[in-house]
């Protein structure tokens, strides 16, 4: 994590970029903000979701933690799907006849397709792993390079969906920072040691 605070450090400027809505799927535009719509009220969160949602964060955890550090052109994202993104998923369910499951996956995938885009300029790979949040009223992601956790300037490593397309270019340059790191420690040789009492 220190690692991951220095990286933070290192590239305070932050860099300015919009995020469009595009298509009736798409989850940016009330997924951007920190605002919950009046009418949302989180379900009631049994212990058994709660215990479902643990397991789910502890695969998808394990998932992009295990892509991040075997894939040296790539970021991992943890998204973590809040009380937005499936009250905008029941609306489009509601609206166009599909079951709230399907047009949350849609949104899913279409936040999959937008992020390897923006990464995709840059020459960066992702793959996105999503897991259920309950009780969070904005979803929100974290992306996870090599062996850290990114943090924005301000040591945050959750984002939502706005600051996550805004820091994409620090990501980028957090990750070729942490690649370069990777060589140099490569090629350091390891110094011969005396032999103790010889």
């Amino acid at each position: 994590m220190a690692q991951a605070k220095k990286t933070g450090r290192l590239f305070g400027a932050v860099t300015g970029a919009a995020l469009a809505a595009s298509a009736m799927f798409t989850p940016f535009t009330a997924a951007a903000q920190d605002t919950t719509p009046a009418n949302l009220k989180s379900p009631t969160v049994t212990e058994q979701m709660r215990n479902a949602e643990l397991e789910e964060l502890g695969r998808a955890g394990s998932a992009v933690a295990n892509y991040a550090r075997q894939t040296e052109n790539g970021v991992g994202i943890l998204l973590h799907v809040g009380d937005d993104l499936r009250a905008r998923a029941q609306a489009a369910a509601d609206k166009h006849g599909v079951t709230p499951e399907h047009a949350l996956n849609v949104m899913v995938t279409r936040l999959a397709e937008h992020y390897a885009a923006k990464f995709g300029t840059h020459g960066v790979e992702t793959s996105l792993f999503p897991t259920t949040n309950y009780d969070a009223r904005a979803t929100g992601l974290s992306y996870h390079i090599r062996e850290v956790v990114y943090e924005d300037e301000n040591g945050n490593p959750l984002l939502n969906l706005k600051e996550a397309s805004t820091e994409i270019p620090r990501v980028v340059e957090a990750l070729e920072y942490l690649r370069r790191t990777a060589r140099l420690d490569a090629n350091i040789p390891t110094p011969n040691t005396p032999e103790i009492g010889g």
